[in-house]
């Protein structure tokens, strides 16, 4: 009898322990209808600040709250990360004011133009960059889904969001006065496609001690990543 017992307990730890650990890695879904990868030919005009050919890693995940397909690398850049601080032009990829669908290279090119934005809009459909160049499937995330990402990875630095399925890293940002690149290696800002006020849109924020949401001056040039529904 207590060979009995002592299996049936073995058998309960055991599977509460799977069941644990398939809870813990529910949110990396594997690619299906997504597929593995989707290749762009972007061409420089009023989105894209250069003519380039892209090849977007893409996975499919529950981390924002409902399953998604996800691009793994910034828009714009040639390739994912290669860690938290990655700080080559390659993984940053491009720069975008809120509600706004140019793209800016560090330089920056094009000239910059806008140093304030103020209005009452979240981030239309028409201005974004993920609907424009990936296909009108793709948009930038809301603040609820960056919102249930952090919570759910969870992140609580940038380290931990790039070893996320998402491959997050700190891209620096663009000045709002003049579009000069700041921080790069040390902070990362991505816009959400919400805006907090008619100055103010909401981001996810990334540094070495920190991951949250919150929201910054509409002027300020942020990284950008793309969700499919």
């Amino acid at each position: 009898m207590k060979y009995i017992l002592l299996f049936k307990a073995l058998l309960f730890f055991s599977i509460t322990a799977q069941s644990q650990h398939a809870m813990f890695h529910a949110h990396n879904v594997t690619p299906s209808s997504c597929g593995s990868n989707l290749i762009i030919m972007h061409t420089s005009g009023t989105v894209a600040p250069e003519t380039k050919t892209v090849t977007y890693g893409i996975i499919q995940t529950s981390l924002s709250g409902a399953i998604k397909c996800w691009i793994t690398q910034n828009l714009g850049a040639d390739n994912q990360a290669g860690s938290a601080t990655d700080a080559t032009d390659a993984a940053a990829g491009w720069y975008f004011q809120f509600n706004h669908k140019q793209g800016y290279k560090v330089g920056p090119a094009p000239a910059w133009t806008i140093t304030s934005i103020s209005e009452s809009s979240d981030w239309v459909t028409a201005n974004d960059p993920c609907s424009i160049e990936l296909g009108t499937d793709w948009r930038i995330p809301t603040y609820t889904e960056w919102f249930n990402a952090d919570a759910n990875g969870p992140w609580s630095n940038v380290g931990n969001a790039y070893s996320s399925v998402l491959v997050l890293h700190v891209a620096g940002y663009l000045n709002l006065t003049n579009g000069g690149l700041l921080n790069r290696g040390s902070v990362g800002y991505y816009w959400s496609s919400t805006q907090a006020s008619s100055l103010f849109g909401d981001k996810l924020s990334l540094g070495g001690l920190t991951s949250t949401v919150g929201n910054d001056n509409k002027a300020y040039g942020f990284s950008v990543r793309c969700i499919k529904d």
